[in-house]
């Protein structure tokens, strides 16, 4: 979990965002998962690396304390390093209520190197709580945000979320959590063997008809043994 502990936060949203990360840690942990809490601000700070001790999962939520500026692209980024050194299936769950101000890595480089990662990504962006309800009204700061943490979630097969209240985070970590323990893992052999590297286009439907399938739209083309 990564959650912004920039100054932005100051008051219910740093609260609201405790409460959210502590449910699903409660409802989400068990056997032999594994789960990390990360703050940033302008910097990434390790909360605790991943463990299955809630109790200190918790005391770790508790520990994040609103200030500073706010870095997410890089946080992100730093987010997905730590990640992808784990093996099993890997999620990324990202909430934040400011836009990015003080990143190095540019949005294209971070939806890039997300893409290459085999982790779900779920965004939570608070924005529109204190603007427009319809996106369409929004100013063009937020609504880049907004189609940026999209873009994330989805390059990677997740979801993005945009509550207008607070007391709606709770209910989106229980939707997560639920997500993340009914997934299905399919796999294929493509027919073409030409291991360049290039984007592939991946498409996943039902047999049975239209219904909803959340899945990674592609992948690169590089020889599974050669993955870093």
């Amino acid at each position: 979990m990564l959650i912004d502990s920039s100054s932005s936060m100051i008051g219910g949203g740093i609260s609201s965002a405790r409460a959210g990360a502590n449910r699903l840690v409660d409802t989400l942990l068990r056997g032999n998962d594994r789960a990390m809490v990360l703050g940033f601000n302008d910097r990434v700070y390790l909360h605790a690396d991943f463990t299955n001790d809630i109790p200190a999962l918790r005391q770790a939520i508790g520990t994040t304390r609103p200030d500073g500026a706010t870095a997410l692209y890089d946080a992100i980024v730093e987010s997905l390093r730590k990640v992808n050194r784990r093996v099993g299936r890997r999620a990324l769950i990202v909430l934040s209520d400011g836009l990015d101000v003080e990143s190095d890595f540019g949005f294209e480089d971070v939806l890039e190197y997300t893409r290459q990662s085999d982790v779900l990504v779920y965004t939570i962006g608070l924005q529109l709580m204190h603007d427009a309800t319809e996106l369409g009204d929004a100013s063009d700061a937020v609504r880049a945000g907004v189609e940026n943490l999209t873009a994330l979630a989805e390059a990677t097969g997740g979801s993005a979320y945009f509550p207008l209240r607070l007391d709606e985070l709770e209910g989106i970590y229980a939707e997560i959590a639920a997500e993340l323990e009914s997934q299905y893992s399919l796999s294929y052999s493509p027919t073409n063997q030409a291991w360049g590297g290039e984007w592939r286009e991946l498409s996943v439907r039902l047999k049975s008809g239209p219904g909803l399938v959340q899945a990674r739209p592609g992948y690169y083309g590089v020889r599974p043994g050669d993955r870093r």
